[in-house]
């Protein structure tokens, strides 16, 4: 097993492992983690518009609990949800496919557990007078201000609570806690997949200046997570080959 799922590893995780111009660096962000109880107590403070945002938040620890036996399960559930469909583990797009499920079952399981975070955009949103485009940029540069470090772990991902209390993460953990942010709140976002470029981003469907891929007769605009200074709809060109992007609808 442990062959397997390193080889399924060597498909994300490395994130311009080609590209060291585009080498993700820390913004001006802060981060205070404080167990509290049963709970931990994360508050950040991010940049966006000329101004500092902050917020806090509650993470369970049973939350954190559950979130590390889930993840340890996933190689299994996923391999074997693989096997039932008749899937060959010698296939060439079986990292893919085995990326497209392990993410959709992160997401599922973790919905929920976001919705405080949730609750302060939807807040951010109306005491400060910001449009849909202005939310969504808002809170992903909450997302990119997290410093870029690969998770510990046998898959190297973090589920939502979990980054939420290390403050860190690496392309698809940052995206897939974005991802959830946007589907909370209501818009439409997708997964967007390179095996080649080893990277992942958010695609959002909307109406947007940028660079966009198509899924269903849909535009999404790339989202860059990993660092601070991209905007919706902006892609380095060391990952700017469209055709080597696959969209993922993973809720």
């Amino acid at each position: 097993m442990v062959g397997l799922i390193w080889l399924l590893l060597l498909g994300i995780g490395v994130a311009y492992a080609l590209a060291p111009e585009a080498r993700p660096r820390t913004g001006p962000r802060q981060a205070s983690v404080i167990r509290q109880g049963d709970t931990y107590l994360v508050h950040y403070r991010w940049p966006h518009g000329g101004r500092e945002w902050e917020a806090s938040w509650h993470v369970s620890v049973e939350w954190l609990i559950a979130t590390e036996r889930e993840l340890a399960e996933l190689p299994e559930v996923v391999l074997e949800n693989l096997d039932r469909q008749g899937i060959d583990r010698d296939h060439p797009d079986l990292g893919l496919w085995f990326w497209r499920r392990a993410w959709r079952r992160i997401a599922a399981l973790n919905l929920d557990r976001i919705d405080e975070v949730v609750e302060t955009f939807r807040t951010f949103k109306e005491e400060n007078g910001l449009d849909d485009a202005e939310i969504k940029l808002l809170a992903l540069q909450f997302v990119q201000s997290l410093p870029y470090a690969t998770p510990e772990g046998e898959l190297g991902v973090y589920a939502p609570p979990q980054t939420l209390v290390r403050a860190l993460g690496d392309c698809d953990t940052k995206s897939l806690l974005y991802l959830l942010i946007l589907r909370k709140l209501g818009y439409d976002a997708i997964m967007l997949y390179s095996p080649h470029y080893q990277h992942a981003m958010v695609g959002i469907g909307a109406s947007s200046p940028g660079t966009f891929i198509e899924l269903d007769g849909q535009r999404y605009y790339f989202c860059e997570t990993t660092q601070l200074g991209f905007w919706i709809g902006e892609v380095s060109p060391s990952v700017g080959d469209l055709a080597r992007w696959i969209p993922l609808r993973i809720l």
